[in-house]
């Protein structure tokens, strides 16, 4: 079976490269010919890989400022818990529901 190599994508012709002369050399002459589409998707691929590293670090960003908020509103409940005359037993729970928020963390 005859391979119509001229209609193929460059994405076809790399899958059949392997297997087929014809997808082969016609591959290497786009890419010598400059008429293959790899840089335009490098770049593209470069774009999308910036783009979602600038998500992540605003991401990181986020997570950081919700930890700091935790933070400062556990601490603002022990001075809490300090300053108000409260059972054993309430401080105590109060106490251990703050230890899993900070492990949490």
């Amino acid at each position: 079976m005859t391979l119509p190599v001229q209609a193929c994508s460059d994405e076809e012709l790399e899958g059949y490269a392997s297997i087929h002369p014809e997808a082969a050399q016609k591959l290497a002459r786009r890419i010598v010919a400059g008429q293959c589409s790899r840089d335009a998707e490098v770049e593209e691929l470069q774009s999308q890989l910036r783009h979602a590293e600038d998500e992540n670090d605003e991401t990181e960003r986020q997570l950081d400022r919700l930890n700091g908020e935790v933070e400062d509103a556990i601490n603002k409940l022990r001075a809490l818990i300090e300053d108000h005359d409260m059972s054993e037993d309430l401080v105590d729970e109060i106490n251990r529901i703050a230890n899993r928020l900070e492990g949490g963390l």
